[in-house]
């Protein structure tokens, strides 16, 4: 496909399995360049992406709104923002922290925290207000046998929304056609 990636994790130790991760396909390795950088201290350098990745991340933030804004503005208008995370349910709990922490040991006991677990309903309000539309959502389900990820249709346990990122002129325009109201910013917007 021709992309380039730029990946960031404030964890020195993981950014160096990252690469050496990365070094086992050497086109991957070539296109793919690491920061040990928070997503706040990216978007203060004024870097934008063609497409963000959030991929189980958003259940560790203290502050998710604030989070999701800033994965928002590290996304070009028009580019798209994928966001992977684990629903809170009774499922979503068993599941990840009964059965991944404490049952199968995957994870590290204390890993997830169910309280942060945002539901998609949740995860569609925290993103008001950042240019984001939501375009679609799905399941993720994991075959156990093969470790393969794959979509569905439930939402319970894992689930990953596409988002994409209108212009704030875009916006006006539509509040303009929407509301049927003269407004002097949907005007400048359009020009």
């Amino acid at each position: 496909m021709g992309a380039s990636v730029t990946g960031i994790e404030p964890q020195q130790d993981n950014i160096k399995a990252a690469v050496a991760h990365a070094q086992g396909d050497p086109m991957v390795a070539a296109r793919t360049k690491y920061l040990a950088l928070t997503a706040e201290e990216l978007a203060a350098s004024g870097e934008q992406f063609d497409a963000v990745m959030g991929l189980e991340i958003v259940e560790h933030v203290d502050e998710p709104q604030q989070f999701l804004k800033t994965l928002a503005s590290l996304t070009k208008s028009d580019g798209a923002l994928f966001i992977s995370t684990i629903n809170r349910t009774a499922r979503g709990y068993a599941l990840t922290i009964l059965g991944a922490e404490y049952i199968a040991g995957i994870l590290p006991k204390g890993t997830h925290d169910w309280d942060k677990f945002i539901t998609p309903e949740e995860l569609y309000m925290l993103t008001e207000d950042t240019g984001l539309e939501l375009e679609q959502l799905a399941g993720m389900v994991m075959n156990p046998m093969t470790g393969a990820w794959s979509l569905s249709t439930s939402t319970e346990v894992n689930y990953v929304a596409y988002f994409t990122k209108t212009s704030l002129a875009v916006r006006l325009q539509e509040q303009k056609v929407q509301l049927g109201v003269h407004s002097k910013a949907a005007d400048l917007a359009s020009v």
